[in-house]
């Protein structure tokens, strides 16, 4: 053999003691190994874990050891969590973690974040809720709107209010003040008078065409019943130099003025300015509303705009466009602020227990 082969072939032959202090061969009075044996010996020679667990591990496992090892740092799987802790301890943390998504405790079928559960909380159309108009009834929110409409004990206002009625109470009270509230009886009273005194000038709209008509015919009839050509054979022309006949009206039916033997000039319109639907050129009629029953102003006769929102700025149910009534509340019962009439917002915490910072409110 080579001089360097024979050099190693003795050193290999060499006996050593493994590196491995816990290891019985790196022991003294273990047994040794040779040289060329340490190599392989030491990949399958086991130390103690890195991580404290206490167990011992070979080299060629220490890969598959800290991927289950109990006491590795591990971070927390949930997202937009950032605690880190030994594995052994993770199962206890994931208990309280704020990041674990969890069942919503309502029962809509959604996962949430525990941290985002408050928030959740406050709008989960599941969540059961009692009328905040205090008729005892517990419902889920989604169904609160529903309720809202048909309550007995939410207070809602006359149906005459527009007419100037300041009632408000129960809506199982509302039935018996209006058979005895005398502005909705004055109201349905103008209404009716409203309407019989547009059937009155449609009727004479009527009577008029048939008095038109009736002239129209007579033009051509003397006092006996004679046909008026008669009177005109000098000229063979019922019409004087002007154009007009006895009536005074011209060939196509108009008289000096312009207007008609019914009273409308070309463009439909009488001498007061109103059509034979009873609108002026502007579109608004006698009572000064347009077609669509608004007035000038852009109300109609109950007193709400197109929008459905009177002068105050209140729809018919009482809400203003932020969606608050005159109390101040929502029709989830809380005020601008996120308070219910009895002081508590939505997250249980009562207006007292909070302190406000510029536009929001704090616990104490």
């Amino acid at each position: 053999l080579p001089p360097a082969r024979m050099v190693v072939n003795i050193l290999n032959r060499l006996l050593v003691r493994c590196p491995n202090a816990q290891c019985d061969r790196g022991r003294a009075g273990g047994l040794p190994l040779q040289r060329g044996e340490l190599a392989s010996h030491v990949q399958q020679c086991p130390v103690l874990c890195s991580e404290g667990c206490g167990e011992l591990v070979a080299p060629c496992r220490s890969v598959a050891h800290q991927s289950a090892c109990p006491a590795a740092v591990v971070l927390c799987e949930s997202g937009g969590c950032e605690h880190r802790a030994p594995r052994s301890e993770m199962p206890a943390h994931l208990v309280l973690c704020p990041g674990v998504l969890v069942d919503c405790p309502h029962g809509c079928q959604l996962l949430v974040a525990r941290r985002d559960m408050p928030v959740h909380n406050s709008v989960c159309p599941s969540a059961i809720l009692e009328c905040p108009f205090g008729c005892a009834r517990r419902l889920p929110r989604s169904e609160l709107a529903a309720h809202d409409a048909a309550c007995l004990e939410k207070v809602v206002p006359c149906s005459a209010a527009d007419m100037g009625c300041p009632y408000s109470g129960p809506r199982r009270s509302l039935a018996d003040h209006e058979l005895m509230c005398s502005i909705q009886k004055d109201s349905r009273m103008i209404q009716l008078e409203r309407t019989v005194a547009q059937q009155r000038r449609e009727l004479a709209a009527v009577h008029e065409t048939v008095l038109a008509m009736e002239r129209r015919f007579s033009q051509f009839f003397d006092a006996r019943g004679f046909a008026t050509v008669a009177f005109h054979r000098d000229t063979g022309s019922p019409f004087d130099p002007e154009g007009f006949d006895r009536d005074g009206f011209n060939r196509n039916g108009f008289d000096r003025d312009g207007f008609g033997r019914d009273g409308f000039n070309r463009d439909g319109f009488n001498r007061e300015g109103y059509n034979h639907g009873g609108f002026t050129r502007d579109g608004f009629n006698r009572d000064g509303y347009n077609r669509d029953g608004f007035n000038r102003r852009g109300f109609n006769i109950f007193g709400f705009n197109p929008a459905g929102f009177d002068v105050e700025g209140y729809n018919r149910d009482g809400f203003d466009r932020s969606g608050f009534n005159r109390d101040g509340y929502n029709r989830d019962g809380y005020d601008r602020d996120g308070f219910n009439r009895q002081g508590v917002n939505r997250q249980g915490i009562h207006r007292g227990r909070m302190i406000k910072l510029g536009s929001l409110f704090v616990p104490r």
